[in-house]
């Protein structure tokens, strides 16, 4: 899972700040700390810095088997565990969501500690910024975009994107920030597995939690290990944007999932460092038009190719109030038909 802070507000010319952001992954797999991708000028491979990598403590499935056991609140999470083999996870999280949700969990501590440092270093350098350029016009509203970016039909980032989310609000609403949160998960049509019905069952389960945590905020909730619970406040968002990634877009097919992940970080790059991400929500968002046509339902395909899909939960409801409406006027209209008779 790659974590990327920025602050669309700094327009002013001249902002150097907005030449950085803040960078985190975080990850189940050892192996990660030693990924590189080559440079398109032919010159050093780039990596990120040791500071910018997280890979969560190499744990055994059993131990943390018997780390949920030990609360009430937890023992949910115990249960699942009782479908899975024991192995460690230092090759990963083997594919299984359950397992490493736990493994962050286990970790918390460590997590927390990881994504107030990038908070805290975003807001610092905003707060330098404003303050080193004082007359100069400038946009001080104290928002920070957060990208979420990972594989959704593995384990690591479709098990613990959520949590993620959850963590990130708590932190922010300590440090007195506003966050919005763009999920970017790639689908299994970029997997590599010979096991594709896992692949898609671990992408379903996670599309199925967020459109939930959306639609209904207050289910989605967490228990720790030290009998805490992590749920958002009421009337708070779980996340603003969501852009699943595929092979390709109908136009155009990538070859392979490093391309993938290049195209992933372009959209980034252009959204914090150039007018796409206002242009983006302008497109996006159409209130006249929304409101004019609710005849198709949801419009989430975009004039920039990128998918934003938000859930009305009134409409949802109306929707399936009529269809069922529809299907109990057809069903007794075909049994009273002269046919029938």
């Amino acid at each position: 899972m790659v974590t990327q802070l920025q602050n669309h507000e700094n327009t002013h010319v001249g902002d150097n700040s907005k030449m950085h952001s803040e960078k985190l992954v975080i990850d189940t797999a050892e192996s990660t700390r030693n990924l590189t991708v080559p440079s398109l000028d032919g010159g050093s491979a780039v990596a990120l810095r040791p500071d910018q990598i997280l890979i969560l403590p190499e744990t055994r499935v059993s131990d943390l088997a018997s780390m949920a056991n030990r609360s009430p609140i937890t023992r949910r999470y115990a249960e699942k565990l009782r479908c899975v083999p024991s192995y460690t996870t230092r090759d990963g999280a083997g594919g299984n969501r359950i397992v490493a949700l736990l493994a962050l969990l286990a970790a918390l501590p460590q997590v927390e500690m990881a994504l107030t440092k990038c908070l805290v270093a975003e807001r610092d350098r905003r707060l330098f910024a404003y303050r080193s350029d004082q007359g100069v016009r400038y946009l001080t509203r104290h928002v920070i975009h957060v990208y979420l970016a990972g594989s959704g039909y593995g384990s690591t980032f479709s098990g613990t994107v959520q949590l993620i989310i959850m963590l990130l609000r708590r932190i922010a609403r300590l440090l007195q920030l506003q966050l919005v949160i763009h999920v970017l998960p790639t689908s299994p049509s970029l997997a590599v597995t010979l096991d594709t019905d896992h692949a898609w069952g671990n992408y379903g389960a996670m599309m199925k939690e967020l459109l939930l945590g959306q639609e209904d905020p207050a289910q989605i909730k967490f228990h720790t290990f030290t009998n805490e619970s992590i749920a958002l406040e009421p009337g708070e968002r779980f996340f603003d944007s969501l852009s699943p990634w595929g092979r390709s877009t109908g136009n155009l097919t990538i070859s392979d999932r490093m391309e993938a992940a290049c195209n992933i970080g372009m959209l980034i790059h252009y959204l914090i460092h150039s007018p796409l991400a206002s242009h983006s929500e302008a497109t996006f968002v159409d209130l006249t038009r929304a409101a004019a046509d609710r005849s198709m339902g949801l419009r989430i395909g975009r004039e920039l190719g990128i998918a934003r899909l938000g859930v009305d939960a009134p409409f949802n409801l109306r929707l399936g109030h009529n269809a069922a409406l529809i299907s109990i006027l057809n069903h007794i209209l075909n049994r009273n038909s002269p046919e029938k008779n």
